[in-house]
């Protein structure tokens, strides 16, 4: 349904002021709820604290997990890291639940993703495998994939227009980019498909200004040899 300008305005106004009296939770829960601004550095900031729950339902409120590709690359970040930092706190049973009820619908996009969690889970350290020899503080990692959701978030059509940024040096102030105009949204169309499951998917390749090459993080990297 059409937001008018005049009820959209109205609620920009309301989460702003509820921010000046420090009512944040109620501003974030009005922009979930209306669908209407989305607050990078409040999700950001979620993300990269740990508060996976949070994050997801946040997002929820302005899209569904398999609406499209760039959708789907942030919730597999958001569930993977919540697995991986499972996993660093030796939590082995909440690691199986994470497998089961968050990774496991992931698994038609790739089928070796619930196979390959679950031999990190059964592993001594799972560190020890290849592709975590480097794995190290849970929080410094999850900063390394900032930049890739963000751009999964910016690429995303759903969120034209939505995406509040935070303005350097001035305390708690956010502001809304102009509406991208309708022959540079992205159609439906030309989004890159779901890829079938296969054994090791190609990497996506992101419309924008920059073409990123992206290889998702949760997939273990090949050896050289």
């Amino acid at each position: 349904m059409a937001v008018s300008n005049t009820l959209r305005d109205a609620i920009d106004s309301i989460v702003q002021y509820l921010d000046r009296i420090n009512l944040r939770q109620s501003a974030r829960m009005l922009e979930r709820e209306s669908g209407l601004f989305f607050n990078l550095a409040y999700f950001e900031d979620c993300f990269v604290r740990g508060a996976f729950e949070a994050a997801e339902d946040y997002m929820m409120g302005f899209t569904g997990v398999h609406d499209n590709i760039f959708t789907i690359n942030v919730v597999f970040e958001l569930r993977w890291h919540k697995f991986l930092a499972t996993l660093s706190e030796n939590h082995r049973e909440e690691a199986r639940v994470i497998i089961r009820e968050k990774l496991q619908p992931l698994g038609i996009y790739n089928q070796e993703l619930v196979g390959f969690a679950t031999y990190l889970v059964n592993m001594h350290n799972f560190r020890m495998h290849e592709a975590f020899f480097y794995y190290g503080d849970p929080e410094y990692h999850r900063r390394e994939r900032v930049e890739f959701i963000r751009v999964n978030l910016e690429s995303n059509p759903i969120f034209f227009g939505k995406i509040r940024y935070p303005i350097p040096n001035v305390n708690n102030a956010v502001i809304v980019p102009p509406q991208v105009p309708t022959a540079l949204a992205v159609p439906a169309a030309s989004l890159i498909p779901i890829p079938a499951p296969r054994a090791a998917p190609r990497p996506l390749a992101l419309p924008g200004p920059r073409n990123f090459s992206v290889t998702p993080s949760w997939f273990p990297r090949t050896r050289r040899t």
